[in-house]
């Protein structure tokens, strides 16, 4: 559980910053917000990735 928690939790951690990062995208003028030089779709890409990479990593164990 060890060994799958090291990958799991950092995938975790990027999955909300590219959900948050989607969901920032194209609303101007946020104040305090950092824009992101990614486009919509490789932000979304990066996001489904992590949903596979974590998908694959908890396997059968819920």
């Amino acid at each position: 559980m060890q060994l799958r928690n090291a990958t799991i939790v950092p995938l975790g951690l990027l999955q909300v910053s590219l959900l948050k990062r989607l969901r920032q995208h194209g609303s101007g003028g946020v104040p305090g917000v950092i824009h992101s030089r990614y486009s919509k779709g490789e932000l979304l890409r990066g996001a489904l990735l992590t949903i596979n990479g974590i998908a694959a990593g908890m396997r059968n164990t819920g």
